[in-house]
C-alpha cells in the first residue's frame, strides 16, 4: 500500500480519559465525530489532513482520525493551551493491543515504543503503510444524525408526549435558541408556550429550570436571592442556584474537553410583573455575554456568578389585561415567538368524537375572537368523557362546556361578534342547548343596548 505523504500522528490518552468517554459514545452514535484535544510537542507541525491514530493506555489503537485543524490557543491568557481539531474516520471493532503492534517489524523503531511519554508521537509513513495491511475493516462512525432528522426525531418525541403544535414552530424555536440567549413565547393561555419550554429542553438534553413569575417582583432580589448583613452570607433562590449550576458545569466541561450540558431559565408568565424591573441585571448580563462569551452578574457577596454560553432564558407571556406590555428594550434583545393553536391540530383532537362537527363548527365561528386553545380543548374532552359515565348525553354536556369554557370567556366589543352570535344560535338547536341559546340570546341583547359583551 502506497504511503500517505502527509504526517501521521498517534494520540496517547488514559483509558478512563474524557477522551476514551467519546470514543465509545461515538460508537453507539451518541455523540458527534468531531472533537478537540489538548496537545503539548509538535503543535507548530500540526496541520490540517493530517492522519491522527488513537491509542488508548492500557487497551490500544482503537480510532482512525483526520485532523481538522492546526493546533490553536483555547485561552489566550495561557500561551500553553494548544488544542487540536479532530475528526473521527473510523473505529475498530476490537482494541489493537500493544503486542500486536509491536510486532510489526517497522513498528519497533518508532519513537512511541522507544520513549512512551507524552501525549503526541509522530509516526513514520512506512510504519502507517504497514499498520494499514494490517488493520480490519474499520466501523464507520454514524456520529449524531444531521441537525434536521435530529430535530424531526425531538418533535416527534414533543407530539408523542401531545403537545400538537406544528413542526415548524420546534424548528422556530430550536433556531431562535440559538441566535439569542433570552427567547419569549407569546400567545394565548393553553397554546402549550411552557410545555414547550420544558418539553424542548427534555428532549434535547437541557437541565431546566421553571419558575412562576409573580406581579409583586419589583426588583432583582425578589427571584435572585439577597445579601443577608446581619448574617453576611447571600441566601440563595432557585434560580441563582441554577445560574450558579449552569456556570459550574460550563467550566467543568471546558476542563474536561466536551462540550457543556444546555441550561434552560423558564420564566412562566413573564410579564405578569415589569420585566425592565426585576430582569434588568440579568438582561444586560445576558447581552455582554452574547458579545464576550462571558459575563459576571453580582448577586451578593465576594464574587460574582458567570453568565456562560450554555445558559438560555426562556419566557412566556400572555397579552390580556393582567399583564404588561413589553418594553422596546426587550424586544431588542429577544427573540419572540407567536405560537397559537392550528386549526387542524384541534380537529385531530376529535376525530372519532360524535360531536366531532358541532364543537369544530362552533369553535371555528368563535375562534376569530376566542382563540383557538389545546388546553381548552382537552379540557371539554375530559369533561363530556365524565359526564357520559354519569349518563349525561353528550349535547348535554357539550351544552355546558360551550357556555362554562367558551361564552365565558367573551369580552368584546368586536364590531363581528354580532353575527358571530347569530351564526352560533342557527348551528346549535334550542332542544340540544338550551343553556347555550339562552345565554347566546342574553349576549345578543348586551350588545345591542352596549355594543360591547362580557361574557360571565
Amino acid at each position: 500500500m502506497p504511503s500517505d505523504p502527509r504526517p501521521i500522528w498517534l494520540l496517547q490518552f488514559e483509558a478512563n480519559s474524557e477522551l476514551s468517554l467519546r470514543l465509545s459514545q461515538l460508537r453507539l452514535g451518541q455523540v458527534e465525530s468531531e472533537g478537540e484535544w489538548p496537545v503539548e510537542r509538535y503543535s507548530q507541525q500540526l496541520r490540517a489532513g493530517d492522519t491522527l491514530l488513537f491509542w488508548a493506555t492500557g487497551l490500544g489503537l482503537i480510532a482512525v482520525g483526520q485532523l481538522l485543524s492546526a493546533a490553536y490557543l483555547a485561552e489566550a491568557e495561557d500561551p500553553q493551551s494548544w488544542h487540536i481539531g479532530f475528526k473521527i474516520t473510523g473505529l475498530l471493532p476490537e482494541p489493537l493491543p500493544r503486542q500486536a503492534l509491536k510486532a510489526l517489524p517497522t513498528w519497533s523503531q518508532e519513537p512511541f515504543f522507544k520513549r512512551p511519554q507524552g501525549r503526541v508521537f509522530k509516526v513514520s509513513s512506512e510504519a502507517w503503510a504497514e499498520l494499514q495491511a494490517h488493520l480490519p475493516d474499520l466501523f464507520q462512525p454514524q456520529g449524531l444524525p444531521t441537525p434536521q432528522k435530529m430535530l424531526d426525531k425531538w418533535a416527534e418525541k414533543i407530539r408523542q408526549q401531545g403537545l400538537l403544535l406544528p413542526k415548524q414552530t420546534l424548528y422556530r424555536y430550536h433556531l431562535a435558541l440559538t441566535s439569542a440567549s433570552l427567547v419569549i413565547l407569546s400567545g394565548p393561555s393553553g397554546v402549550g408556550k411552557s410545555w414547550l419550554a420544558q418539553a424542548y429542553a427534555q428532549v434535547s438534553g437541557a437541565e431546566s429550570c421553571l419558575l412562576a413569575v409573580s406581579p409583586h417582583w419589583n426588583q432583582p432580589e425578589d427571584w435572585l436571592g439577597y445579601f443577608n448583613p446581619l448574617e453576611k452570607c447571600y441566601v440563595d433562590s432557585p434560580a441563582s442556584l441554577f445560574l450558579k449550576r449552569a456556570s459550574q458545569e460550563w467550566n467543568a466541561a471546558r476542563r474536561d474537553n466536551r462540550a457543556a450540558q444546555p441550561y434552560h431559565l423558564i420564566l412562566d408568565e413573564m410579564n405578569l410583573a415589569r420585566i425592565e424591573h426585576y430582569f434588568a441585571p440579568l438582561l444586560s448580563g445576558l447581552e455582554i455575554m452574547r458579545r464576550q462569551g462571558a459575563a459576571p452578574l453580582w448577586l451578593g457577596g465576594d464574587a460574582p456568578v458567570s453568565l456562560t454560553p450554555n445558559l438560555h432564558v426562556v419566557g412566556t407571556i400572555n397579552l390580556d389585561e393582567s399583564t404588561h406590555l413589553l418594553a422596546d428594550k426587550i424586544y431588542d434583545r429577544a427573540q419572540v415567538l407567536s405560537l397559537e393553536a392550528a386549526q387542524e391540530d384541534i380537529c385531530a383532537l376529535l376525530d372519532g368524537l360524535p360531536y366531532r362537527s358541532v364543537l369544530k363548527e362552533t369553535l371555528t365561528c368563535l375562534s376569530p375572537i376566542i382563540p383557538l386553545s389545546f388546553r381548552t380543548c382537552k379540557d371539554i374532552l375530559s369533561y363530556i368523557e365524565s359526564a357520559t359515565q354519569l349518563g349525561l348525553t353528550w349535547q348535554t354536556a357539550l351544552d355546558q362546556q360551550i357556555l362554562q369554557k367558551l361564552l365565558a370567556r367573551l369580552r368584546s366589543s368586536d364590531p363581528t361578534l354580532l353575527n358571530r352570535l347569530n351564526q352560533l344560535a342557527d348551528l346549535l338547536p334550542e332542544t340540544d342547548f338550551p343553556l347555550t341559546r339562552k345565554r347566546v340570546s342574553q349576549l345578543i341583547g348586551q350588545w345591542q343596548r352596549e355594543g360591547f359583551v362580557f361574557g360571565h
